[in-house]
C-alpha cells in the first residue's frame, strides 16, 4: 500500500514546484548575466571614449603648439627685417628671442608626436629648415653690421631668408594637416563608441524587461495559486 504524501498527486505537486522554481533562477541567472554583459560593453565603450577624448586633447594641443611655431618663426622674421631696416638693437633682441622661442616649441612638437613616425619624419625635416631659416636671417643680420643696409637689402632681395621660410612654412602645414586628419579620425571614433553604447544599453534594458516580466509572473502564479487552493479548501471546510 503506498504511503501517503507519496502517491501520483505529490509527485506532480512536487515536479510542478520544481518547474516554477526553475523558471525563476532561469529568469534571474539570464537577468544577471544580461546586467553582466551590458556593464561590460558599456565600460569598454566609455572607456575608448575616455582615450578618444584624450587623444583628442593631445591633437589639440600639437596644432596649438604647430600654431604657434609659426607666429613664432613669422615674428623670428620680422624681428630680423626690422634690424635690417632701422639697425635697432631692439629688433635683434627680439629677433634672438624668437629664435630660443622657435627652438623650445620645436622640441615640445618632436615631444608630442613620438608616437607618430610620420610626423617625427616631417619635424626631422623641419628642424633642418628652421635652422637654415635661422641662418640665413643671421646672415642678413651681419651683413647689416658688416657691409650696411643696401647690401643686407640686396641679399633679402635674392631669397635670402624668404626661400627657407617658405620651406619651413610648407612643413608646417603638412604636421598641421596630418594632426586634423587624426581629429577628424578621434571625432568618428568617439561617435561610434557613443552609438555602440546606446544600442547596447537599450537592447539590454529591452531584453531584461523580456526576461524579468514572465519571471514575476511566474513568482505572482506561484504565490496566488497556493492562497487560491487554501482558501478554497477553507471554504470547503467552513460549508
Amino acid at each position: 500500500v503506498p504511503h501517503a504524501g507519496h502517491g501520483p498527486g505529490s509527485i506532480s505537486k512536487g515536479n510542478a514546484t520544481m518547474s516554477i522554481r526553475a523558471k525563476i533562477i532561469s529568469g534571474y541567472v539570464v537577468a544577471l548575466a544580461l546586467l553582466v554583459a551590458v556593464g561590460g560593453v558599456s565600460f569598454l565603450n566609455v572607456s575608448a571614449l575616455i582615450a578618444a577624448d584624450e587623444w583628442t586633447e593631445h591633437t589639440h594641443e600639437v596644432l596649438e603648439a604647430a600654431s604657434h611655431l609659426e607666429s613664432v618663426l613669422n615674428f623670428a622674421e620680422t624681428g630680423a627685417r626690422g634690424y635690417v631696416i632701422a639697425g635697432d638693437e631692439f629688433y635683434l633682441t627680439e629677433y634672438r628671442e624668437q629664435v630660443a622661442e622657435a627652438r623650445t616649441t620645436l622640441a615640445s612638437i618632436e615631444t608630442l608626436t613620438s608616437d607618430n613616425a610620420a610626423q617625427q619624419r616631417r619635424l626631422a625635416t623641419l628642424r633642418i629648415q628652421t635652422d637654415q631659416l635661422f641662418t640665413d636671417l643671421a646672415t642678413l643680420n651681419a651683413l647689416r653690421d658688416t657691409e650696411g643696409f643696401e647690401a643686407a637689402v640686396e641679399a633679402f632681395a635674392q631669397g635670402v631668408g624668404t626661400e627657407s621660410m617658405g620651406a619651413a612654412r610648407a612643413t608646417l602645414q603638412q604636421v598641421a594637416a596630418e594632426e586634423r586628419s587624426l581629429l577628424a579620425t578621434r571625432k568618428e571614433q568617439s561617435q561610434a563608441a557613443a552609438r555602440a553604447t546606446q544600442v547596447v544599453v537599450g537592447a539590454g534594458v529591452g531584453v531584461a524587461f523580456l526576461v524579468i516580466v514572465p519571471t514575476c509572473v511566474t513568482i505572482i502564479q506561484s504565490i496566488s495559486r497556493p492562497l487560491l487552493a487554501a482558501t478554497g479548501a477553507l471554504s470547503s471546510v467552513a460549508s
